[in-house]
């Protein structure tokens, strides 16, 4: 058997910790043609259910100040703090995301002792719903395939009754409880996660509800408060 699959068998078996399953660096792999992410992809699908089953089960351990956020927004010049300072951004702006929502809400904390945050909250007046987002930057060399575990992960971390409650008193009242959440992914174009996009990513994709918004890519070399730039979405999966 092909020693890439099998390394995503035994995790798929033997993790006693599926909430950190996004994290295995075997989801930053390609392979020539991206090999290594369809036959990922369709391996996940095939066990979809596991997938389920077992991300369905983990433990919120929510924190003693629930889904509060730092509104004091810092940016960074640190490299490795592009995807942060973009989300600041957006939130700071309070952009409004084609398709997506206006940005409600930045670096969502979900469990205690952990660094596990939703990168954007949107409101999607059109169809209302609440868009959980995760944002990967435009010099990202993630596979689409560790956005789409994270993000999956994140909605499952959710504690209803406690969001429910954040969500109310994040806009006053204006947006009512029981909110339908939906899972979204927000990339830039010509970047290493928009080309790992392959039919088999799109399939898993839909099996697990989860929508790919791709925006224009002409983000400035550096974001600080200051920066400037159109978010025109050029494709939906």
């Amino acid at each position: 058997m092909d020693k890439y699959k099998q390394d995503l068998i035994d995790l798929l078996q033997k993790n006693d910790k599926p909430e950190e399953w996004y994290r295995n660096s075997i989801f930053l792999r390609r392979g020539k043609k991206n090999y290594i992410v369809s036959m990922y992809a369709e391996y996940l699908c095939e066990k979809i259910n596991v997938i389920k089953e077992k991300l369905g089960k983990i433990s919120s351990k929510l924190r003693k100040d629930g889904y509060k956020t730092e509104r004091k927004i810092k940016f960074t010049d640190a490299s490795n703090r592009r995807e942060n300072n973009i989300a600041r951004l957006l939130f700071k702006k309070g952009i409004e995301l084609e398709k997506v929502g206006r940005v409600i809400d930045y670096e969502i904390p979900l469990r205690i002792n952990s660094n596990q945050k939703i990168d954007l909250l949107c409101v999607n007046e059109e169809d209302n719903s609440l868009n959980i987002v995760e944002l990967k930057s435009d010099k990202s060399k993630e596979s689409i395939l560790k956005a789409i575990l994270e993000i999956y992960t994140y909605e499952k971390l959710i504690d209803e009754y406690n969001w429910n409650e954040y969500i109310f008193n994040l806009e006053n009242g204006n947006i009512s409880k029981g909110i339908r959440n939906k899972k979204c992914i927000m990339l830039f174009a010509k970047t290493i996660p928009v080309d790992t996009i392959t039919d088999e990513v799109k399939e898993l994709l839909k099996a697990l509800e989860i929508s790919v918004y791709i925006y224009k890519n002409n983000l400035p070399k550096e974001i600080n408060e200051d920066s400037i730039f159109e978010l025109n979405l050029v494709d939906k999966i």
